[in-house]
C-alpha cells in the first residue's frame, strides 16, 4: 500500500496532522533535501526502519502480548467468525505474514514510493568501504557512487550549500481552459476517462469552472452552469480536459501539481490512470455522490509528481468524475489547474567540500559527510564517524574528587565541586573526539578534543563552581 498521499483531510484546521504538514512543506525543495537525509539515515546502515530494526520491534511487541492474546481471543475471537480466532489459529498466522512476507520487502517498497513521489533523489549517496566504526590509524576510506561526482567534508559541515529554491513552472491546464462536460443519465463506457478518441461531440463545450449556485458564493466564478441537469436529479458530473505537453520539456519535468477547487468531491484520471481523489466512495458508480461536504473556498494542491511517467509528450487527457454530496445541494463546483515544473536543488558546492578522487587516510577520529552530485540534483547525505583508538591505553583517570570538603563558600552544596581528572601518560597526542562516559556520569567529548602527552584535563560537575574554587576552567561539565 502507498501511504504517501496526498491526503486532503488535514486542510481542515481541527483535523490538521503531521502528514498534511509534511505535504505542504514538501513543496519546498530545500525541505525535501533534508527529508531525504533522514530517509537515508533510517533506511540504511542499521537505521530505525531497516528490515532488521522493524523485525526486532515486532518481535519485542509480540513477546509483550503473546500471553494476553489468549485472553483477548477468548473474549472476542468468535465475534467475526466460527470457529473462533485464537492465538495459534489466526493471530500467529497474521504475525508470521508480517515477519516473513511484509517486513522483509517493506523498506525497499517505501523507498521506491518516496522516490516516485519526488521526496527522495534519483542519485544514491556514496557508499563507504566501512561504516561508523573503530579503525586503525591510517585506515584508507574509499567512496563509490553509481552516478555523479562525490564531494565530502571532514569538519562536520555539509558539502552541499543550499541556495534559494529554483523552480520553473509551466501551466498545462489553466482554470479558464477549454473542456467538455456531461451530466450522465445512465452508465457509459469508461473510455470517456481513458481515451482522447472518445466521441464527446454531444457533450457541453465551454471553458472555466463548472458548477451551479442557488444561493451566494460561487455565482461569479462559474462559467459552465450545470444546475438544470443536476439539481434534484444527479450528484455526478463528468469533465474531459484535453491538453498538450511540449515534447522538448516533457523529460525535464520533475514536478507535477494538480490544483482543485471542489464542492464536494472528485476522482481524477490522467490518460486513464487514477491520480487523485477526494471525498469519493470506494465503489464509484456512474451516479455516485461525495462522501462528505467540502467548501471550495480555496485551491487544494495534490502532488502528482509520482505520476510524471503518465504524462505524454504531445496530446494528453485529464478526466474528472466530479461529485456533489446530495441531490438537493444548494451548490456545486469543480475547478482545475495542472502545473508542471522543473525544480533543482543544485545549490552550490560548499567551500569546505573536497572532490573525492583517491582514498582518504583516517589519521585521527574523523566525521565524514559525503554526497553525490549529478550536475542537477544532490543525493542524500551519507555520514559516518571513524574512531582512531591508537594510544587510548595511555589515558588514565588520575583523580576522582567525590563530595569534597566545605571550604567556606556561601553555597555549601559540595556536590557542585566534584570533578574527575584525566591524564595522557603516553608520548603521542590522544584524540578523544567521540568518546563518552555513559555510566556513573554522562559526558561526550566534542570533536577536536585533543590531549597532549603528560597533560591532563578536568571534567567538573559544575564548571562555574569549579573555576571559583580552583582558579582555572574545567574542560567540560558532566551530568
Amino acid at each position: 500500500e502507498d501511504r504517501t498521499g496526498p491526503f486532503d483531510i488535514g486542510g481542515v484546521f481541527e483535523k490538521s496532522n503531521p502528514q498534511w504538514i509534511h505535504q505542504k512543506l514538501a513543496e519546498n525543495p530545500l525541505y525535501v533535501n533534508r527529508f531525504a537525509n533522514r530517509v537515508y539515515k533510517h533506511f540504511y546502515h542499521g537505521g530505525a526502519v531497516t528490515p532488521e530494526a522493524n523485525l526486532a520491534r515486532i518481535l519485542a511487541r509480540k513477546k509483550q502480548i503473546d500471553l494476553a492474546i489468549i485472553a483477548e481471543s477468548a473474549r472476542w475471537g468468535d465475534s467475526k467468525r466460527e470457529p473462533a480466532f485464537t492465538r495459534d489459529n489466526g493471530w500467529q498466522q497474521a504475525v508470521d505474514y508480517i515477519i516473513k512476507d511484509f517486513l522483509p520487502n517493506r523498506t525497499s517498497i517505501v523507498l521506491r514510493q518516496l522516490r516516485a513521489k519526488g521526496w527522495y533523489p534519483p542519485s544514491d549517496p556514496p557508499i563507504f568501504n566501512s561504516e561508523s566504526d573503530r579503525v586503525a590509524k591510517g585506515f584508507q576510506l574509499t567512496m563509490t557512487a553509481p552516478r555523479g561526482q562525490i564531494y565530502y567534508t571532514t569538519d562536520g559541515s555539509d558539502p552541499y550549500q543550499p541556495l534559494e529554491a529554483s523552480t520553473r513552472y509551466s501551466t498545462l491546464i489553466m482554470e479558464n481552459g477549454g473542456k467538455k462536460v456531461h451530466v450522465p443519465t445512465a452508465a457509459i463506457q469508461n473510455a470517456w476517462r481513458q481515451s482522447l478518441d472518445f466521441d464527446d461531440s454531444a457533450w457541453q463545450s465551454g471553458s472555466g469552472n463548472v458548477g451551479y449556485e442557488q444561493g451566494q458564493g460561487y455565482e461569479n466564478i462559474i462559467k459552465m452552469n450545470v444546475g438544470a441537469d443536476m439539481v434534484n436529479r444527479q450528484t455526478s458530473c463528468y469533465v474531459r480536459i484535453p491538453f498538450s505537453v511540449d515534447k522538448t520539456e516533457r523529460d525535464s519535468y520533475n514536478l507535477l501539481t494538480l490544483r482543485m477547487r471542489y464542492d464536494d468531491g472528485f476522482v481524477v484520471w490522467l490518460n486513464g490512470e487514477k491520480v487523485a481523489e477526494a471525498n469519493a466512495p470506494t465503489s464509484l458508480a456512474w451516479n455516485a455522490a461525495a462522501t462528505a461536504n467540502h467548501e471550495a473556498d480555496e485551491w487544494t494542491a495534490f502532488d502528482l509528481s509520482g505520476y510524471l511517467n503518465e504524462l505524454l509528450p504531445g496530446e494528453n487527457l485529464l478526466a474528472i468524475h466530479a461529485l456533489n454530496v446530495e441531490l438537493n445541494s444548494s451548490d456545486f463546483l469543480i475547478g482545475t489547474e495542472l502545473v508542471a515544473g522543473i525544480a533543482s536543488n543544485a545549490g552550490e558546492i560548499s567551500e569546505n567540500a573536497r572532490q573525492y578522487g583517491e582514498p582518504l587516510a583516517i589519521e585521527r577520529t574523523t566525521h565524514v559527510k559525503a554526497r553525490a552530485f549529478d550536475n542537477v540534483n544532490w543525493s542524500a547525505v551519507h555520514e559516518a564517524t571513524f574512531w582512531v583508538l591508537q594510544g587510548i591505553e595511555n589515558l588514565r583517570i588520575s583523580e576522582i574528587h567525590y563530595h569534597p570538603l566545605d571550604e567556606g563558600e556561601v553555597d555549601d552544596n559540595d556536590g557542585e565541586f566534584e570533578f574527575i581528572e584525566l591524564k595522557n601518560i603516553g608520548e603521542e597526542i590522544l584524540d578523544l573526539s567521540g568518546f563518552n562516559f555513559s555510566r556513573g556520569i554522562t559526558y561526550a567529548f566534542p570533536n577536536d578534543a585533543l590531549l597532549a602527552p603528560d597533560e591532563f584535563l578536568v571534567l567538573a560537575s559544575d564548571k562555574s563552581a569549579f573555576s571559583t574554587r580552583y582558579g582555572f576552567q574545567a574542560f567540560g561539565e558532566y551530568a
